[in-house]
């Protein structure tokens, strides 16, 4: 009942964010992006990370974009357009331990 989004992408530059549920199925279900359009849950996440500029479900269908905003990505086509990232190695070999964003 209370939820969560799955993931926030924070963009610090600009003090907006993406907001993301991720789903193992092929199929759209209003059920599935229920948290996106809570404006409780929106209204906090902005409080925290800015303006919200996405919402997003990943899943394994085709792109649609739905009439509230929320956006329908397949998962493989998102993931191939992100940026490749530089990984670098550090000085600091110490493992560090991430807790909960919200």
């Amino acid at each position: 009942e209370v939820g969560e989004f799955d993931m926030v992408i924070y963009d610090q530059k600009e003090n907006c964010c993406d907001i993301f549920e991720i789903k193992h199925s092929s199929t759209q279900v209003p059920l599935q992006y229920r948290h996106l359009v809570d404006e409780d849950k929106c209204r906090r996440t902005e409080k925290r990370f800015g303006t919200i500029r996405g919402r997003y479900v990943l899943y394994r269908g085709e792109d649609i974009q739905m009439e509230n905003g929320v956006q329908y990505r397949n998962v493989e086509s998102y993931l191939k357009e992100l940026p490749d990232l530089e990984m670098q190695q550090s000085a600091d070999l110490t493992p560090q331990t991430l807790g909960p964003v919200l």
